[in-house]
């Protein structure tokens, strides 16, 4: 297990190096630190080898997981989005929920979990907002019942929506391959039989889509994954990429109220690593966290890793989690930056640190040295005034 890109002169002993995975356990805050001995640790020039330390070891109050790029931001809630301009939550402020006191009566443990979601509601993108206004009215009435019991409520209802606009999607893609135009139909990638595979896939997804239940439902990763096998059998046919881009309309539980109540008042795999283990309603607990998990701070490269960006933090920008999975993703910033908004809040985002910079470790720098990669990967199109850091820094 590796800890990479930590400066050494941050390294001062065994516990400062000590982080814990918030993907992958759920151990309350105030676990003690363990001390290892030195023969533990191998430390190289941009790389940090822990040997023989268990994954379940944190720092007290820990927010950043192995392998996973800090911003240098002290105590400071409330930094815009780089890209949406909207406040995100902070990850000292997301474990706070994640990790909430242990529950002794269920009743007033569903009560806690709304007045604890509340303050957050101003942070929550659209469709959460959307569910956590319903679950709130339901609550009320309900207050003995779960949150899955809650969306359990409301599912027949969205199902019905989900169902109709998936099918909408999957027959306009249908009536696509059913009127090709006569250039596609030359083309030298033009094959009936992957066209007729496309087919069998889009019937047999809508048999799927219209017999969901709480066992067998339509997975919209199940339906790429099968998609993505036949691109790669065929890569130079480039109908199918077509068909894709089209499928990606498909709704989300990201992007679909109907989606995320349909998903989360449902069975869910155990473990998306081991399918097999079988499926389980989610937690109250768990369905609090997919609630605000998408205002959620974290770190993008803005020249994405995948493309040769550097793991450092002149190339990494705060930005919520929403537009860091689901809007850039692995897109180049200065094809990002076309975005109607996204220079502007940007400079926004500079503006928020700048004016708070005492709450930054070593504030200046970083921001100078950020702002200088910025311009440089925008093609000078981003340009960041930083005069007032050297006013602060003479001071």
């Amino acid at each position: 297990m590796l800890v990479t890109y930590y400066n050494q002169r941050n390294i001062k002993d065994v516990n400062a190096i000590i982080s814990y995975n918030l993907n992958i356990t759920q151990s309350p805050n105030n676990f003690r630190v363990k001390k290892y001995k030195s023969e533990d640790i191998k430390i190289s020039s941009d790389k940090i080898s822990l040997r023989n330390i268990p994954s379940q070891t944190l720092l007290n109050n820990a927010s950043v997981s192995f392998g996973r790029l800090k911003l240098p931001y002290i105590n400071l809630h409330d930094v815009p989005c780089a890209y949406c301009n909207k406040p995100m939550i902070s990850l000292e402020q997301f474990n706070a929920i994640r990790w909430p006191i242990e529950k002794k009566n269920l009743v007033a443990y569903h009560k806690k979990l709304i007045h604890t979601l509340e303050p957050f509601e101003p942070y929550m993108r659209e469709v959460e907002a959307s569910v956590f206004k319903e679950l709130k009215e339901l609550n009320s009435k309900h207050s003995e019942k779960t949150f899955q019991q809650l969306l359990e409520i409301l599912r027949p209802k969205h199902l019905q929506l989900l169902e109709d606009e998936q099918i909408i999607i999957l027959d306009g893609i249908g009536d696509m391959l059913n009127f090709l135009p006569l250039k596609l139909q030359q083309a030298p990638s033009y094959s009936p039989e992957v066209i007729e595979q496309v087919r069998e896939l889009i019937k047999a997804t809508k048999v799927i889509v219209q017999h969901s239940d709480g066992q067998k439902h339509f997975l919209r990763k199940v339906f790429f994954s099968k998609l993505n096998l036949l691109i790669k059998e065929h890569p130079q046919n480039t109908l199918l990429k077509v068909v894709r881009k089209r499928a990606n309309s498909l709704p989300t539980s990201r992007d679909s109220k109907s989606a995320f109540i349909v998903k989360y008042s449902g069975k869910v795999p155990i473990s998306r690593k081991e399918p097999q283990k079988g499926l389980q309603y989610k937690s109250s607990k768990g369905i609090a966290v997919h609630l605000i998990s998408s205002a959620r701070e974290s770190t993008d490269h803005f020249h994405a890793i995948d493309n040769g960006g550097a793991n450092n933090l002149n190339n990494a920008l705060g930005a919520c989690e929403h537009c860091n999975a689901n809007i850039k993703g692995n897109t180049s910033l200065n094809q990002f930056i076309k975005i109607l908004g996204i220079v502007d809040n940007i400079k926004l985002h500079f503006k928020y640190l700048i004016k708070h910079v005492a709450n930054i470790e070593d504030g200046v720098n970083y921001i100078k040295n950020l702002a200088k990669n910025i311009n440089r990967r925008s093609g000078n199109i981003i340009q960041i005034d930083t005069s007032d850091l050297d006013v602060q820094k003479s001071i």
